[in-house]
């Protein structure tokens, strides 16, 4: 479980529920690169110091080599590699700037949506200049991918949680009811109205939603434990136990179990 999952359940369900795999750890002390789509440009992001010894030396080895290299798929792996190594520390303007190096290479719809997914992650962790600029980047390459594919429900609900962050919320609600209504079984996008549901203090509209999840994927952690959070706050206790006892059991992650006991020592 992540940490960033485990910050839904840390009484903050308000504020943190409406963003999508959020990274472990804040992005700090470091410059935002300027992102650019000339795949000719020199790679500007450095190591991260959060880095281990050995990535770090692997950063800088493809650095080179991608700066070094002229041919397009070449340049594609190197760049694929490292937006990886950064995606893994949760460096997520570094990885943005490379998925974006990535798309300008082949911009097939997988990509853009991997490097709109970088950008977010980096929207909701950075402050300064750079903070609108990855917004609106976000936004850009899920809109693209749109346009060519209004039926790419995974990019419909990404485009609908940069929405949900910003002053036009409504607009991402329609977009998940959109999805919703076109694809009822759509995982994410069934979890995020139950997640909406919550936040609005409509529990027995969340308890329903959850429930639909778990229809689709009775696996899902954050369901199960969401919707024993919602049966609690209705009033069920009876059911709220069934399935905080069955959370608790699928994760082991210390601040996951004592977040869930928090819960359930709420039941009388």
């Amino acid at each position: 479980m992540k940490k960033s999952q485990l910050a839904l359940v840390l009484g903050a369900i308000i504020l943190v529920a409406l963003l999508y795999q959020l990274p472990k750890a804040l992005v700090k002390g470091k410059q935002s690169p300027n992102i650019q789509s000339d795949s000719t440009s020199t790679a500007g992001p450095l190591p991260s110091s959060e880095m281990g010894l050995q990535d770090k030396i692997l950063v800088s080895d493809l650095t080179k080599k991608l700066n070094s290299v002229s041919n397009p798929q070449k340049k594609l792996n190197f760049a694929d590699s490292l937006a990886g190594l950064y995606r893994k520390v949760h460096k997520f303007d570094s990885a943005a700037y490379f998925s974006e190096m990535a798309v300008s290479l082949e911009p097939s719809e997988k990509r853009k949506v991997q490097a709109a997914k970088d950008y977010f992650e980096a929207y909701q962790f950075t402050e300064g200049d750079s903070k609108q600029n990855f917004y609106n980047s976000a936004q850009r390459l899920l809109k693209e991918v749109l346009e060519k594919n209004p039926s790419n429900h995974d990019a419909k609900v990404d485009l609908a949680l940069t929405y949900m962050s910003s002053e036009s919320p409504m607009q991402g609600i329609s977009l998940l009811r959109e999805v919703v209504k076109e694809n009822p079984k759509h995982e994410n996008a069934v979890y995020q109205l139950g997640i909406l549901s919550m936040q609005s203090g409509q529990y027995d509209k969340a308890v329903s939603r959850f429930e639909e999840l778990l229809k689709i994927n009775s696996n899902h952690v954050l369901g199960n434990l969401y919707l024993g959070v919602s049966y609690l706050k209705s009033g069920d206790e009876k059911n709220a136990r069934v399935f905080l006892e069955k959370a608790k059991k699928m994760d082991n992650d210390p601040e996951f179990q004592a977040s869930v006991e928090s819960y359930l020592n709420e039941l009388k």
